[in-house]
């Protein structure tokens, strides 16, 4: 069941998307909002998996204005936004929307963004590691020079490595197509346990790795003992823990096999 928050300032607009959504037996509407304040409040409170969020209501960028707010917030939902105004859809596109929809809404395209919510929010939960997408919050700067904290997605076979900086306390994603997603407020042992996968190794304290990327090791230099990870298509070279080389060396012997 996915739980839903209706957010727009105008009632014969939130009941008929709320007579929409109740065509679904999966979808839930928890909460209606008519205001930035009331918005905030439901959301904290509720947690819903996902928000149709109205750009326009109180001033005109009301919406963005919530969905920048709630970009901070350790459990963001997914924003689908809606307008009657199709010239906001690219200030909208800043905070990585799930979809955008027009009023007044067609129900083959709300059919579609539905469809969307359920891939996000149910693979989490039912999907394999190497499937089923995970939602990474980080940082950004959006076009006024704001920062920002819009959502990815990405499944586990996309991901390279994962570093964690100490000076920040926060992590970077290295993804496929070289892609590098800073400034997440998530711990590696989170990112460990999430990925459960016999892909995703520990190497080092600071790292973890997918393996499938490992293209080999060596030492540091012929009078260093301590070794460091080769990964394919990339010249970084990671160091390797000493008390985890011998079980990564195993892990990798045993992928040859």
């Amino acid at each position: 069941m996915i739980k839903v928050m209706i957010t727009d300032d105008e009632p014969l607009s939130r009941n008929e998307l709320k007579y929409l959504l109740s065509k679904y037996d999966d979808i839930n509407v928890i909460s209606e909002a008519h205001s930035f304040s009331s918005a905030i409040d439901q959301i904290k409170s509720q947690r819903p998996d996902l928000v149709f969020l109205d750009i326009q209501m109180e001033e005109e960028d009301t919406g963005l204005k919530i969905a920048q707010r709630i970009s901070t917030f350790e459990f963001a939902p997914l924003i689908i936004f809606i307008t009657s105004h199709a010239q906001h859809a690219l200030d909208a596109y800043d905070f990585s929307p799930l979809h955008y929809l027009l009023k007044p809404i067609a129900e083959g395209k709300l059919a579609l963004a539905l469809d969307r919510a359920r891939e996000l929010v149910g693979e989490n939960v039912t999907s394999s590691p190497d499937t089923r997408k995970l939602s990474i919050k980080y940082r950004s700067i959006d076009r006024t020079g704001e920062i920002v904290r819009p959502l990815v997605y990405l499944t586990a076979s996309e991901i390279i490595y994962i570093h964690k900086d100490k000076m920040s306390n926060t992590v970077t994603v290295y993804a496929t197509k070289g892609r590098i997603y800073n400034g997440i407020r998530q711990t590696l042992q989170q990112f460990e346990d999430e990925l459960k996968s016999d892909k995703f190794f520990r190497v080092h304290t600071s790292y973890l790795v997918n393996l499938d990327f490992a293209s080999g090791q060596k030492k540091r230099s012929q009078s260093n003992e301590n070794y460091v990870l080769q990964l394919e298509g990339s010249e970084k070279e990671l160091p390797i823990s000493k008390l985890k080389y011998p079980a990564l060396k195993t892990r990798l012997d045993q992928a040859q096999v």
